[in-house]
């Protein structure tokens, strides 16, 4: 008997996986050889006397998982059974479910519409709370030549709540104190402002307003 390292790389892979047409398998003569019948999609192992199936037409692309397993526990074979169950039911119901998905897509849209519409409204009856998002705005630059409080902005509000004031001043020269004052339907209701700052100078403060008040500066 002749001793020597046995190339593996030099045995074809035809000699142990084969595959072709159901009828066209060998007899079986050499174990361990496997054979896959492309037209059953069956595969088969030779035990040297006979072929042995071991995996029986892949229906697991229909769903059939149950067929599919061979030679393993029963407890396995239970759950493939119940799996085939389960797909057989979701797509009894594949139709009813879509159905409802779009009939509660269409309601959720409706609702959406019906919230942007009512938007506004909802907004002026429950109020608005203090932030910085510009709900309103009247940015023209004012002069100021008079000595006393004397009105140069005004904006009629379309919302109802607390909201926060804001405006800039400065004086021209710096030589004085130039003053501001948020006022409210002709009544002062801001906290009185004052600077001698030749640049603007900013002035926040959060108050009460309702529908069409008169925000005046």
């Amino acid at each position: 008997m002749a001793s020597g390292v046995f190339d593996v790389a030099r045995i074809p892979i035809t000699s142990f996986l084969l595959k072709g047409l159901y009828a066209d398998r060998s007899s079986p003569s050499k174990e361990g050889r496997y054979y896959w019948a492309t037209d059953t999609d069956e595969i088969w192992r030779d035990t040297g006397s006979a072929w042995e199936q071991v995996m029986q037409s892949v229906g697991l692309k229909a769903g059939d998982y149950f067929t599919t397993l061979v030679g393993i526990s029963s407890s396995a074979t239970g759950r493939a059974a119940l799996l085939d169950k389960l797909d057989a039911l979701i797509s009894s119901r594949q139709a009813t479910i879509a159905a409802l998905i779009e009939a509660r897509a269409a309601k959720l849209d409706y609702l959406d519409a019906a919230i942007l519409s009512r938007q506004a409204t909802l907004t002026r009856a429950l109020g608005v709370v203090p932030g910085d998002k510009v709900q309103l705005t009247n940015a023209t630059e004012r002069i100021c030549t008079v000595t006393t409080y004397t009105k140069y902005k005004e904006i009629t509000l379309s919302i109802n709540g607390k909201i926060r004031t804001y405006f800039e001043i400065k004086h021209d020269t710096g030589a004085a104190a130039i003053y501001g004052r948020v006022y409210k339907n002709a009544a002062a209701v801001g906290t009185e402002r004052s600077t001698s700052s030749l640049t603007y100078l900013a002035y926040t403060e959060d108050l009460p307003f309702t529908l069409n008040d008169l925000y005046q500066i």
